[in-house]
């Protein structure tokens, strides 16, 4: 018998964010014994002053309550009841290099939170979510080769 509560509900796993101390060992680890794929990299800037290295397998995937527009997803965060933090992420159609983040106003209509995207993305130098794929897989496939 299928709850009805959980019934047409989606739920998965994008990605997670770990913190370390040695960067550059923690990427060398998931990339070449993991076989992952560096997708992204960027600094963050003060108050965080922190690096960031997105890595994926898949290209379908690039890799807080505060909306946040990161071009390339439209993210709301919040902390679980034992102060997690959460993010949840709606893809947008455009890919642009991260770490990227403007407001979000969600009193917009959809049309123009579109629109604001496209124009984050275009000035940002982002391209179609589409191409940044084709081209991630292309260097996916490569790394995953140089590993055998």
């Amino acid at each position: 018998m299928t709850d009805l509560r959980l019934e047409g509900r989606k739920l998965s796993l994008s990605h997670l964010g770990v913190c370390c101390f040695d960067l550059p060992r923690m990427v060398a680890f998931y990339t070449g014994v993991l076989g992952m794929t560096q997708s992204d990299r960027g600094e963050l800037p003060a108050p965080f002053d922190a690096e960031l290295v997105f890595l994926t397998t898949d290209p379908g995937e690039h890799h807080h309550l505060i909306p946040i527009n990161h071009g390339n997803a439209w993210s709301l965060y919040t902390r679980d009841p034992e102060g997690n933090a959460l993010e949840f992420v709606v893809d947008t159609p455009w890919f642009v290099h991260q770490p990227c983040g403007e407001g979000l106003d969600l009193t917009l209509d959809d049309a123009e939170i579109l629109r604001q995207t496209e124009k984050l993305c275009e000035t940002r130098g982002g391209e179609p979510y589409a191409d940044w794929r084709t081209r991630i897989a292309r260097q996916i496939v490569s790394d995953q080769a140089a590993l055998r």
